[in-house]
């Protein structure tokens, strides 16, 4: 995609392009955060909601394989998210399994919402 031209630092390392797109051009200040679920007695850990920025973004749920099971895309990573980790009996059956498949959630922030849809358009072709 013409406007994106930074890698999250893990697929640099690997030279996967998994991720291809993070960064905006233009200097917006992007940061790629990982959060990983620890399983414990059957409920997944979730991050803490103030380790997710209050930031435009996408993100992606990844399994244990490393394999991206959703993308998508918030106008506040830190209201977004948290959606998924509630009671799942409230979410829909496909959310609630993909949610229990889950081993971690990535995301990249941008500067605005226009941006994380052009993101979330990126990753979902990659």
């Amino acid at each position: 995609m013409p406007g994106f031209q930074a890698r999250c630092q893990k697929c640099t390392r690997s030279g996967s392009r998994r991720h291809a797109g993070a960064a905006p051009r233009g200097g917006s200040a992007t940061r790629v955060l990982r959060a990983a679920h620890a399983r414990m007695a059957g409920v997944q850990y979730r991050p803490a909601t103030a380790d997710i920025p209050d930031a435009p973004g996408s993100y992606q749920f990844l399994d244990a394989e490393g394999r991206v099971l959703y993308v998508g895309k918030a106008k506040s990573l830190r209201h977004r998210l948290p959606n998924y980790w509630q009671d799942p009996s409230g979410l829909l059956p496909r959310t609630a399994q993909m949610v229990a498949q889950a081993d971690r959630v990535e995301w990249v922030v941008v500067a605005t919402e226009v941006e994380a849809l052009m993101l979330e358009h990126a990753l979902i072709q990659a």
